[in-house]
């Protein structure tokens, strides 16, 4: 069983770097949200069709 956790430990780690360093920043690029690294915080911009969207997404995954 430590192996598996360890390899769920390391999954974790990796998607945590992946977020920080590609998915996030493309994000922002999009203009979808507002990330501040040095304070690793992340700010939704409140645009009316990304709510839609997640409104949508939230309701399909209920």
């Amino acid at each position: 069983m430590e192996s598996h956790e360890r390899s769920a430990d390391s999954e974790g780690s990796r998607a945590s770097v992946e977020m920080r360093h590609s998915h996030l920043p493309m994000l922002t690029d999009a203009n979808v949200i507002e990330y501040n690294r040095g304070r690793d915080s992340i700010a939704c911009r409140g645009d009316d069709q990304i709510e839609a969207l997640l409104e949508f997404i939230s309701e399909r995954l209920e």
